[in-house]
C-alpha cells in the first residue's frame, strides 16, 4: 500500500499496519482545516478581519487595521534599490495633532521604507521608494501637509 497520494510508511506502526497509511490523508485534511479555522479565529480576535455573510455564504472582509498590516508587510518584502543619479529623497511633513495616529502610521511607514529621522517631521532616504512616499501621500489625504524632495549633496567650498 505504497502509491503517491499516501506515501510510504512514516513510523513502525504504519509498517507492521499497511491500512493506516490510508486513513493518514483524512487526518491531514482534518489538521488542515483545523489549523485554517484556528487562523482565522486569531485574525478575527486580533481585529485584522470580519466574517460575514456574502451573498448567502460566510466571506472574509479584511478591516481596515488589516490592510494596514497588509500594507506594511507587502513594502517590508520590496526589495529597495539605491537611487542611481546619487539623490536621496527628503520627506518633510507638518501633519496636525487631531490626526496624530495618521501621523504615527506615516511616520511608522516611512521606517519601513528605510528613511531615518533627520528631526520629528524631516525624513531621508538614500533609496528610490519617492512613488511609494508620493502613494502613501495620497492614501491618507496628505497632500497638504507633506513636502517631498529630491535632494543631492554638493561639496562644500
Amino acid at each position: 500500500v505504497n502509491d503517491v497520494l499516501t506515501g510510504p510508511p512514516r513510523n513502525i506502526k504504519e509498517a507492521l499496519y499497511p491500512e493506516l497509511i490510508g486513513r493518514r490523508k483524512g487526518f491531514e485534511e482534518k489538521r488542515l482545516r483545523r489549523v485554517f479555522y484556528t487562523l482565522v479565529s486569531r485574525l478575527k480576535m486580533t481585529g485584522y478581519i470580519r466574517v460575514r455573510e456574502v451573498e448567502g455564504k460566510k466571506g472574509i472582509l479584511l478591516t481596515p487595521k488589516g490592510a494596514e498590516r497588509v500594507l506594511k508587510i507587502k513594502l517590508k518584502s520590496e526589495e529597495k534599490q539605491k537611487r542611481e543619479d546619487g539623490k536621496w529623497t527628503m520627506v518633510v511633513f507638518d501633519i496636525p495633532e487631531r490626526r496624530r495616529r495618521i501621523r504615527d502610521e506615516f511616520r511608522s511607514l516611512l521606517r519601513i521604507l528605510n528613511f531615518r529621522m533627520l528631526q520629528k517631521s524631516v525624513w531621508v532616504s538614500p533609496y528610490d521608494v519617492l512613488g511609494r512616499v508620493q502613494q502613501l501621500t495620497q492614501k491618507f489625504f496628505l497632500e497638504k501637509s507633506v513636502r517631498i524632495f529630491l535632494i543631492e549633496e554638493v561639496e562644500a567650498t
